[in-house]
């Protein structure tokens, strides 16, 4: 040990000559602050650069170790799931539900019940439970409603569409013009009255069967007369509805057009 500090000291010596030989030789003057100074940042500089260089390994040996140990336990845990999955893949599933199972019941919880849907029914922990036959259909029931919000009603929109700051004449004349057209001046919107018609009438003619199931009043009743009946029911809707638009309708159109008339005539005299 003693050997050792000696040559520290030898070595230290003999590069303060050099220093101070070769300092003498281009003319400076060496005196004591400036060794000490000079000495002072040379050691802070080589334990900064020894604290960044420690820092610098200790980081990439606990980068390594973290990687290696990681591989490690995928690879153990990989081949468990292989096994556990009867060789069918190489997965880390079936590990990591054991192990949620298990910390579920060291924390008093129990096992999340395992529920399995097919078409054979519903399964819970592999007991059966009875669903009626069509449960299948009802994932489609929630699309179809919202299919059928978005419908708007086209006589409603014309309604709304009509702006009296842009119109020389009624709001209430407009909409009424525009239904006309809906309703008349094309095939499409009297097929949406006429169907409007015929579901109401299917609604009504439901309730009154239902009705009369529960009071067992149509128990004798036959087929043909029951069809018969719906048919004629059809016709006198359809011809009342005719006969109220030929008659009333526009009827009420006309007289609006004359007041109309009337209103703007009495504007010219004024």
């Amino acid at each position: 040990m003693d050997g050792i500090v000696e040559n520290i000291l030898q070595t230290f010596q003999t590069g303060a000559n050099i220093i101070a030989y070769l300092a003498s030789q281009a003319g400076y003057e060496i005196d004591a602050t400036t060794i000490i100074s000079t000495v002072v940042s040379i050691i802070a500089l080589y334990f900064a650069l020894l604290s960044l260089y420690r820092t610098i390994r200790y980081a990439i040996r606990t980068a390594i170790f973290i990687i290696k140990w990681i591989l490690i336990i995928v690879i153990i845990a990989g081949s468990v799931g292989f096994v556990m999955s009867g060789g069918r893949a190489f997965t880390l599933l079936p590990v990591v539900n054991a192990l949620f199972a298990y910390g579920l019941k060291m924390l008093g919880w129990g096992s999340l019940p395992q529920v399995e849907v097919g078409p054979a029914g519903l399964r819970v922990n592999g007991v059966k439970m009875e669903l009626p036959e069509d449960f299948h259909q009802y994932g489609n029931a929630w699309k179809k409603f919202k299919r059928s919000s978005k419908r708007t009603n086209k006589v409603r929109s014309a309604f709304d569409s009509t702006n009296p700051k842009k119109s020389n004449q009624d709001p209430i004349t407009d909409a009424a013009a525009i239904a006309q057209r809906l309703l008349v001046g094309n095939l499409g919107g009297m097929a949406d009255a006429w169907q409007s018609v015929e579901v109401i009438q299917k609604g009504v003619a439901d309730s009154f069967d239902a009705l009369r199931s529960s009071l067992g009043l149509n128990e004798d009743v036959p087929e043909a007369v029951v069809e018969e009946d719906t048919a004629s029911r059809k016709e006198s809707i359809w011809a009342d509805l005719r006969n109220w638009w030929e008659n009333e309708a526009w009827k009420g159109l006309d007289e609006d057009e004359d007041e109309d008339k009337d209103a703007t005539a009495r504007t010219n005299s004024r």
